[in-house]
């Protein structure tokens, strides 16, 4: 079974759901702000696998922590975060190992993290002539840690990042 950790149901998700029932693939919703883990059993009848649609990376982390603990992979197809697989400049003291009880890794990540991803986006404005970078980031999203990742990035591609800023899109 999978289990699908979920912050809200956004199309996706339905479009998900959906295609999964027309395949008889057996699933089971995991809504992050009503799933509880009781003490000493972290996770009774867990899924084989589960797949992280999570909105906010901090659930991903506390979800990694109780899902390694039973033994369950987690998958995700969009977090970034660089702390849940390396403890690359931006991340936090300890991580990822903190993440892992068992200590086997457990976590499996589908795009690349915030520091290649950046190294990337970076190396494609130099190429078309780009001179100046401005960063902006969501209010929820720590904008040192993205700093971090894109100024470590930027001294190897010569595009001085300009400005960082935290708002509401």
């Amino acid at each position: 079974m999978i289990g699908i950790l979920c912050s809200r149901i956004r199309v996706e998700e339905k479009a998900l759901f959906e295609a999964l029932r027309r395949r008889a693939v057996p699933f089971e919703r995991l809504d992050e702000d009503r799933i509880q883990f009781p003490i000493g059993n972290p996770f009774p009848n867990a899924p084989d696998v589960v797949l992280d649609r999570s909105i906010h990376h901090g659930r991903s982390l506390y979800a990694l922590t109780l899902l390694n603990a039973a033994g369950v992979p987690q998958v995700s197809p969009a977090n970034t975060y660089p702390g849940l697989t390396t403890s690359e400049p931006g991340t936090e003291k300890g991580e990822p190992a903190k993440y892992y009880p068992t200590g086997k890794r457990t976590y499996l990540r589908i795009v690349p993290r915030d520091k290649i991803q950046s190294a990337a986006l970076l190396t494609q404005m130099k190429q078309d002539g780009c001179k100046k970078t401005a960063v902006a980031t969501p209010q929820n999203i720590a904008p040192i840690s993205s700093a971090t990742s894109r100024s470590d990035t930027t001294a190897n591609t010569t595009t001085p990042v300009t400005k960082i800023a935290a708002g509401t899109p």
